[in-house]
């Protein structure tokens, strides 16, 4: 296998994969990944069969429910009629906390340092330009819609002498 289709199947990246082949290639006694597998081919075939997951003897083996007098296959019995409950702790939902909008703190801290944090910064940068922008128009339509109705409103006289 390359190393990427070992990588894949790991879910570890390529490099990693061949890192740690380098890092055991000598400790094998070998020169090259050829080398490597073959060996373990030759191990493997020597030991016979070993699944990869090892349980330790100190872990108890689950009680056998076959029924008396019934051949040993292997196969783990429970009666039909077994119930299996779980234990599990009362359910209790504390009341919801309620859901606050909390402002940053304002920037004007006058004879402090600057102890704002990106974001409150990036908060406090954003609100004050929408801010300037949301005057400068208001302020450009104030003065327009005062500019028309001052020139309805002025004498017909003023209009004409211009």
């Amino acid at each position: 296998m390359s190393s990427k289709e070992i990588a894949r199947e790991l879910g570890i990246s390529s490099h990693t994969v061949d890192r740690r082949l380098k890092d055991a290639l000598p400790i094998l006694g070998v020169a090259s990944r050829h080398e490597a597998a073959l060996l373990y081919e030759r191990l493997a075939a020597e030991a016979g069969y070993q699944p990869l997951a090892y349980q330790s003897p100190a872990v108890a083996e689950p009680p056998d429910r076959r029924p008396p007098n019934a051949p040993d296959t292997g196969v783990r019995h429970q009666p039909d009629d077994a119930v299996v409950q779980e234990a599990r702790a009362p359910f209790t939902a504390d009341a919801p906390a309620p859901l606050t909008f909390v402002l940053p703190p304002p920037p004007f801290r006058r004879g402090r340092t600057n102890d704002l944090t990106r974001p409150h910064r990036a908060f406090w940068i954003t609100a004050l330009a929408v801010l300037i922008l949301y005057l400068t128009y208001f302020s450009l339509t104030i003065g327009a819609t005062l500019s028309e109705h001052l020139e309805r409103a002025a004498p017909p006289s003023a209009q004409n002498t211009s």
